[in-house]
């Protein structure tokens, strides 16, 4: 099955044509690597994947239902004060805001308000059910501990996950903005 599909894409920057009728496709279940010189359009392509660049009339990308994408920037910007962890932990802000909002549900709850009027309290259990679901769909509870096997399979040490961006290197820095990932 079809992930993503691009069709009779166009690029122009500028002056500069990067691609023309570029047609390729990714099927579930492959794993693709792309590799070219400097300058051959890599990034750009996948610019355009994300939406940051449109192909030039006549071309369209199509994606799979449900089908995320996500895009690692050559130069991330990070804040240095952060740990490793941290700054990958920041990369799926929706868990936070998620969780933020469950608590302020749960507290809601409690409120007179809410539970002494049964429409009320209906609305914030269905509130309450829906932020569940999507808190678990994205990891949950076991969300920190997926970011910490994913920077501990990257290469960085149990002991550099708590250091501060600013003492690590350039491929480390990048390594936790791989928070895009989750």
């Amino acid at each position: 099955m079809v992930q993503i599909q691009l069709a009779n894409i166009t690029l122009i920057l500028g002056a500069k044509r990067i691609f023309e009728n570029l047609n390729w496709e990714i099927q579930d279940g492959q794993k693709i690597g792309l590799v070219g010189a400097n300058g051959a359009g890599k990034s750009s392509l996948f610019k355009m994947i994300e939406g940051e660049y449109s192909p030039e009339l006549g071309g369209s990308i199509t994606r799979a239902r449900l089908i995320t994408t996500g895009y690692l920037s050559q130069q991330p910007e990070l804040d240095l004060t952060l740990t490793a962890f941290d700054a990958a932990l920041a990369g799926n802000p929706r868990v936070a805001e998620i969780h933020a909002e469950l608590e302020h549900v749960e507290n809601s709850l409690g409120d007179p308000n809410v539970y002494g009027n049964e429409r009320r309290l209906q609305q914030a259990l269905e509130v309450q059910h829906k932020l569940i679901e999507e808190y678990h769909a994205l990891g949950g509870d076991s969300y920190p501990g997926r970011v910490r096997e994913l920077l501990l399979g990257l290469g960085l040490a149990q002991s550099e996950l708590t250091k501060p961006l600013s003492v690590l290197s350039g491929g480390q820095k990048n390594w936790s903005g791989w928070r895009a990932c989750f």
